[in-house]
């Protein structure tokens, strides 16, 4: 899928979607992917896109590490969300957290 997008994201190049994706998956392993508007695809352990990605990863950087439990990762997505809507009003008001693993899709429940 993501080199999907990727070719089509480069033949709109001169009149690009304005966008930025992040897709990510399960194959073998689980694997996240970003592309740029012009379709560039990057491997990724961990992603922020949009206005506020450069204060998401702010805290993404120095908080991911390799084996979080679900919790942990919840938490520090929370909290580089929380950061972005603060610092840049593009950002939106909310954080609506889903996740995905072979169990399925869940929602779970948020602390303020």
């Amino acid at each position: 899928i993501a080199k999907m997008m990727s070719n089509m994201m480069y033949e709109r190049r001169y009149f690009p979607l304005l966008t930025q994706v992040i897709v990510g998956g399960v194959v073998g392993k689980p694997i996240l992917y970003t592309l740029d508007p012009l379709g560039s695809v990057l491997p990724d352990e961990y992603a922020a896109v949009g206005t506020g990605a450069e204060m998401a990863l702010g805290v993404l950087d120095p908080g991911f590490k390799q084996g979080l439990s679900e919790q942990e990762a919840l938490d520090m997505a929370t909290k580089a969300v929380h950061s972005a809507t603060m610092r840049d009003s593009f950002s939106g008001d909310g954080i609506d957290l889903m996740v995905i693993d072979k169990n399925g899709v869940k929602t779970p429940p948020m602390v303020a």
